[in-house]
Order: C-alpha cells, then structure tokens, then sequence
C-alpha cells in the first residue's frame, strides 16, 4: 500500500485484496483511487472483543504481543483498534502491550513472547497476537508452550501458522482467528466461487477469495464503460451505485472512502478443529465458530 500515493497521483485505481490496515494509519485517509475488498483492522478487532464479551463467563483483560509502534503497519494498526475498543469499557483492560522487535535473533523474539504468556498466566484472560505473518513462522508453538489459561486471540496473519504441531490440542482449545472469509467445509453450503477454485487449485483461503472480488470488481466496472474507458471512467464506475456477486455469493459494494461496504459474511470468527472421519489420523482445519451481523451501511 505504499505505492497508494504514485496511484493517487496519477488517478489511478488500484484495487487492493489483502490491505486492512485503517487508511488514518496507511495515509490513505484522503486517497480515493485506492479501492479494497478486504474488512480493515477496526472490523477485525471488534469482532475479537465482541467474542471476549460473549464468552461465559466473559474475558476482560487482554495482553498484546505486537510490532514496536511504526515498525510494521498492521501490527500497528491491529493493536491500536483493540485496545481502542477494548477501552472504552471501563471493566476491560489492556494488562500489558509486549513489544517483539523484529530486528533481533529469531530466539530472542521467543523469549519476550515465553516471557510475556508466563507473566501474565494469572491476571489475563487473552494474548491478542498482532505481529507481522514473517514473524510467526517457526513460532506457533510459543503461544500454546506453558500457556494453562490464556486464550490466543489473532487477525488474518495468525491463519496462515502451521496446525499440525504437538500443541494442535492446545490449538483446537485455546485459537480464536478473526480473517474476511472463510471456505466451507461442507460441500452443501460451498459457493459456486468455492466449488471452481477447489477444482482448480484444491483448498483456497481468503487472500484468494478478496483477489477474485478485486479482480471481478475491476472487470465487471470496465464491462460498464465504453470501449476505451479513460482512467476517471473506471473510477466513476466504482463509485456509480457498483454491485457485482463475491466469492461469498454476495455484493461487492464500495463506501465513500472506496472501502468495502460492510456485509454480513465478510469477516467471521474461526477456530481449529478436526474434521477426520475417526480421529485416529487428525484432519485440522479452520471452521467458522461465528459470523457476526453487520450493520449493512457506510460509516
């Protein structure tokens, strides 16, 4: 999303899959040409605090595990809006916010995050994981390691860890991910989007599902104009009351601000669980555990 300026300055569209970061915190606030399909980092880390909320009985107080500030912009992001949020409550806390620098030895960042969970065992309910997805290869394994009581909260980078590990149990119990979508895991309720991507390249996520609503939001908007739509054209298009049908079988619609009009179905709570017929060789996977309702209208 750095290029998001070049683009602006030139008029023109770019229509990004994967970006949630809140435009405040990318400098986007005022750029119109920069379109995106996924939820942004604000959706993300209500829908975590509403599943605090709802738990019985319901998670108070949060440790964060991020970026130090500026270093990486969605850890940045993601942690600003929940503790934002998380805040607003009086009864809820942010116990503590414990930096990874991701500059430091590979070992060193496991032992702030060992640290952080051992500390933190009896006076917190949850660890909000808000690092970058390079930071989390080769470590899964430190969230669940001697963590007895904190459930591990994460955004759409803590989708792609590796699930099969000794601690997938601990996984299973402990993992709540909040990401923009999410594949059936039954062949009843798959989309015709779901059915043509797994015929094609087997099990898709949600980068591939924002990437076919980016790309057929750009073609569907050309389809509109003339046979040689000038760079406005596009924009305007876009704008113009847009709809076209998602992955999800619903509308890519387009705020104000070029972000994605909220939908119910775009962005759903997951856990992991096992799927094998039998149990005897464990099958793990990401289920939806809840699909929260949106209000379906631009801020």
């Amino acid at each position: 999303m750095k290029a998001g300026p070049i683009y602006k300055q030139h008029q023109l569209v770019l229509i990004s899959p994967a970006s949630t970061v809140s435009r405040e915190r990318l400098n986007l606030k005022y750029n119109k040409y920069v379109f995106r399909t996924a939820y942004t980092d604000s959706t993300e880390a209500g829908d975590l605090i509403s599943y605090m909320r709802q738990s019985q009985p319901p998670l108070k107080r949060a440790v964060i595990v991020k970026h130090p500030d500026q270093e990486e912009v969605y850890s940045d992001s993601l942690s600003y809006e929940f503790k934002k949020q998380l805040t607003t409550n009086n009864q809820e806390q942010v116990v503590e916010i414990c930096t990874v620098d991701e500059k430091i030895s590979d070992d060193e960042q496991k032992r702030i995050i060992q640290n952080c969970i051992r500390n933190h065992q009896n006076n917190a309910d949850v660890i909000l994981v808000a690092l970058a997805r390079k930071s989390l290869e080769n470590k899964e394994h430190v969230f669940f390691n001697d963590n007895r009581n904190l459930k591990v909260l994460g955004g759409d980078t803590m989708y792609s860890i590796n699930l099969t590990t000794e601690y997938s149990n601990a996984i299973k119990e402990k993992l709540v991910v909040s990401v923009p979508w999410n594949r059936s895991n039954r062949n009843k309720q798959k989309s015709s989007f779901e059915k043509e991507s797994e015929h094609l390249w087997g099990k898709v996520n949600w980068r591939t599902a924002m990437t076919y609503d980016a790309t057929k939001a750009m073609v569907d908007a050309l389809k509109n104009k003339n046979d040689n739509p000038s760079r406005e054209d596009l924009y305007n298009a876009l704008k113009d009351n847009f709809s076209t049908e998602s992955a999800t079988g619903k509308e890519v619609k387009f705020c104000d601000n070029s972000d994605r009009k909220p939908d119910t179905g775009l962005g759903v709570l997951v856990k992991v669980e096992d799927l094998s017929y039998d149990h005897t060789k464990p099958q793990l996977d990401f289920v939806i555990t809840n699909t929260p309702t949106r209000n379906e209208s631009c801020m």
